[in-house]
């Protein structure tokens, strides 16, 4: 019967039997027969039989867990106890970790010995479930989440922790995800112990996923289980990127303003361009708005005394100061009554001098007209309500011929000078001819036409006639045009105003949107949320007809957006991988969410 390995005695060799010097035999002192064993080739055979020989040549590596161990000084006492062990061939014993790797021939020792051997030493021992064999080489690769992490230095450190551990083979930190992935030998060290490095070196550690979270077959070819489900993170956080979302506003209110201002309509804000959709009524100034603001005298009829040129020149003399419409039409007429063949030729610069009389006092009466001195006497140039006011006495035939100029659509102004009333002229302001077609095409869009003016009713009512405006509001106040359109406002309904003057200023500020017309006063355009610079009404259906494709636009934009999120999230989350193996990579989610933007 062959000799076993445990019937070998060693002996301590003296002398120079051997022919080694005394240097030599001190280096052999304290050398375990296991440690030198190891280190030659014969170490491979010896451990290709644990568990792996036949009859009495099968040994067995079991892993026992040790608590009370302090220090070094601990390890090596239990190391020791478990070496004295007849049948124990090697004993390794691990602090950080508190258990010990023994191989021993289970022919010559159980496993109760090797615990009562640890828990003579002083210590407490506990054999570990589910012991493998010594031979099989078994690793796992887990994923932990690091925080505290907060530079490159911290990456390289708790990288060089966790691959100094024992059982460890392999470790990478990723800052930017705060992940760790670690391969390591479940034999030697667990996920417990990974963590506990990782809070001994002063990081906060937790498992964040787990080995064989992914069957193996869906792993590529040289990937691991980290890497597989980041790739689907990755495209998740691309895919849901809110491009689509944040750019579905502003590009389609982007394009909307370059659209207007090709066609004629500048637009101030995305404010305005919203709300011109919802309009429910449009208001319309008279002068200068429905009409061509090109005011003409078609006549002018002396009542008193005063000499047909005398009264043209103290009419004119008046209302060179005015701005309005009807005062230039009025100076124009007399203009061309008093000059020359000469003055023609010079200019109107020319034309004006010499003939036109001094004034002083000048005041503008909105609504109503002017006045002012003229050699020391008051003129009045307006409608009835400025002769009532100051008491002048409108006789019946002149108030009958005012009343047939107003029926013909012109506008009847009275002139009374030195407290008497000297003669009246009638002037004309012929339509735009886009007014009716552009009145008639709002009601086809369900929006109401409403036309307020300062001028009197006979004159308002034949202009709106001429339309196609059934509601007219006349005789109004430059404030009152302004609480017309509060009026509208108070059901809730959204309300235009179109206008071109100082006097619709008020107005276009009270409105939810006002359109200014571009030939008008800079106050107006100032006081506007639109401004039509052709001086065109047609650019008012642009506008509306502008703010409604928009807002399809922008809830197209929105649809879309949901569609493309509901669709691709699930898709690069990996909800179809399963079944379809359909993957969409970081680079296609990019390319898809470009194309969504």
């Amino acid at each position: 019967m062959a000799p076993s390995r445990r019937d070998i005695q060693l002996t301590r060799i003296t002398g120079h039997s051997l022919g080694s010097s005394d240097a030599e035999n001190e280096e052999m002192e304290g050398v375990r027969l296991l440690d030198s064993y190891d280190d030659d080739e014969e170490n491979a055979h010896f451990l290709s039989k644990i568990e792996g020989g036949s009859g009495d040549s099968g040994l067995k590596k079991i892993q026992v867990g040790i608590t009370g161990m302090t220090c070094a000084a601990c390890s090596n006492a239990v190391e020791g106890a478990l070496m004295s062990v007849s049948g124990v061939f090697k004993a390794s014993v691990a602090l950080l970790q508190n258990r010990a790797d023994v191989v021993f021939d289970p022919n010559l020792i159980k496993e109760e010995d090797i615990k009562e051997a640890i828990e003579d030493s002083g210590f407490e021992a506990e054999i570990l479930a589910d012991p493998v064999t010594a031979g099989t080489k078994t690793t796992l690769v887990g994923q932990f989440t690091i925080g505290g992490m907060t530079c490159a230095a911290c990456v390289n450190s708790v990288e060089g922790i966790l691959k100094d551990l024992a059982g460890v083979k392999r470790a990478v930190v990723a800052l930017a995800t705060s992940l760790g992935e670690v391969e390591y030998d479940p034999n030697i060290i667990n996920k417990d112990d990974i963590i506990t490095a990782i809070e001994d070196a002063g990081f906060e550690g937790s498992i964040a996923g787990a080995v064989g979270g992914y069957p193996e077959e869906w792993i590529p070819e040289n990937g691991t289980h980290f890497v597989f489900s980041l790739m689907f993170s990755i495209s998740v956080v691309v895919i849901a990127c809110p491009c689509a979302l944040g750019l579905a506003t502003p590009t389609a209110v982007m394009v909307a303003t370059g659209v207007g201002a090709t066609n004629g309509v500048l637009i101030k804000g995305g404010d305005a361009l919203e709300k011109a959709h919802k309009l429910k009524y449009i208001i319309f100034d008279k002068t200068g708005t429905l009409t061509q603001g090109k005011a003409t005298v078609t006549t002018a009829k002396v009542f008193s005394e005063m000499d047909r040129g005398e009264f043209l020149t103290l009419v004119a003399s008046a209302e060179a100061s005015s701005e309005h419409p009807l005062a230039k039409a009025i100076v124009d007429y007399a203009s061309q009554f008093h000059s020359t063949d000469k003055s023609a030729e010079d200019g109107k610069e020319s034309q004006n001098s010499g003939w036109l009389l001094d004034t002083s006092d000048f005041s503008a009466l909105p609504g109503k007209g002017i006045q002012c001195l003229v050699n020391n006497k008051m003129i009045l140039v307006g409608n009835r309500k400025l002769m009532s006011e100051n008491s002048i006495t409108i006789p019946d035939h002149v108030d009958k011929f005012v009343g047939e100029l107003e029926e013909g659509a012109r506008t009847g102004v009275i002139i009374a000078y030195s407290g008497e009333l000297v003669g009246v002229m009638g002037i004309a302001d012929p339509l735009k001819r886009e007014a009716p077609m552009v009145v008639e095409l709002l009601r086809r869009m369900g929006v109401r036409s409403i036309m307020v003016t300062g001028d009197n009713w006979r004159t308002a009512r034949a202009v709106a006639k001429e339309v196609g405006i059934e509601d007219v509001r006349a005789e109004v106040m430059p404030a009152g045009k302004a609480e017309v359109v509060r009026s509208l406002q108070k059901d809730g309904s959204t309300v235009g105003m179109v206008g071109d003057g100082i006097n619709d200023s008020p107005a276009l500020a009270a409105a939810d949107v006002g359109m200014a017309i571009g030939a008008g006063t800079d106050v107006a355009i100032e006081a506007a949320d639109y401004v039509l610079m052709r001086n065109n009404l047609e650019d008012v259906i642009i506008a509306i007809d502008l703010s409604r494709k928009t807002l399809t636009r922008i809830r197209m934009n929105y649809v879309f957006a949901m569609a493309y999120n509901v669709v691709s999230i699930p898709i690069a989350a990996g909800v179809f991988f399963p079944l379809l193996r359909v993957q969409l990579p970081p680079w296609a989610a990019g390319a898809c969410m470009a194309l969504s933007s």
